[in-house]
């Protein structure tokens, strides 16, 4: 389509307002709020977690239940499968299940945080910014490719080459190849080539659609230098 259409409430939007309404929850009612208990006891104890087995219940919820700021993450991921199961179904009925090779990164980056954390159970303990800046990074580029492949016409390669080290560092960490002082250092080295991989690629996409386009990126006003015609 050489486009990139957006509904009114999409991605993007709804990142923007989750992160103010919780700002502005912090502005009003403190920082000391999200370490209550008031959502769990009045609204998710009661009323959802009290009809789950207690089986399930004794397992994944702490004595004193959930903290507010715990139950931040839970309704996103759960809000994240919802959508996940839902656009994923839709895709599936409409293109059939060759759709689902493009889905690659996502459920990498769905499968391999679980993987390691269970097999390395201190890993987020110990980097929990590198784990997330990871995690991060690698669904930054995968999205902002497909857009751009999307709005430039061009295929789409769902097998990120950034992605293999990932895949690597799992069956390491899982078959127990891989621990100690050596896990830390390659997870620290992952993010640094992450992080300048990212940096570089975006410099020189921006660069080319201003080449092409004749404006600058984020100022449209400020007239684009004309290029010099070689004789």
């Amino acid at each position: 389509t050489h486009r990139l259409v957006l509904p009114i409430i999409n991605g993007p939007t709804e990142g923007l307002l989750m992160g103010a309404t919780l700002f502005a929850c912090t502005a009003a009612l403190g920082v000391d709020y999200w370490h209550g208990y008031e959502w769990y006891n009045n609204v998710f104890g009661p009323y959802v977690f009290a009809y789950l087995p207690e089986s399930v219940t004794s397992a994944i919820v702490p004595a004193d239940g959930f903290r507010n700021c715990d139950m931040v993450p839970i309704i996103t991921i759960l809000g994240l499968g919802q959508e996940a199961c839902i656009k994923g179904y839709t895709m599936i009925r409409e293109y059939g299940l060759g759709c689902l090779k493009d889905m690659f990164p996502m459920i990498t980056l769905c499968v391999a945080p679980l993987l390691i954390g269970y097999a390395d159970t201190t890993i987020l303990q110990r980097h929990p910014r590198v784990c997330l800046h990871v995690i991060a990074a690698l669904f930054v580029e995968a999205v902002t490719q497909l857009m751009l492949d999307h709005m430039t016409s061009r295929p789409y390669r769902a097998i990120r080459p950034l992605f293999v080290p990932l895949l690597v560092f799992t069956a390491l960490i899982w078959f127990g190849l891989l621990e100690g002082q050596m896990t830390d250092e390659l997870l620290i080295s992952y993010q640094a080539v992450l992080v300048v991989h990212l940096l570089m690629k975006f410099s020189v996409v921006i660069h080319e659609i201003c080449d092409l386009l004749q404006i600058w990126c984020f100022d449209i006003v400020t007239k684009y230098p004309k290029k010099k015609k070689v004789l």
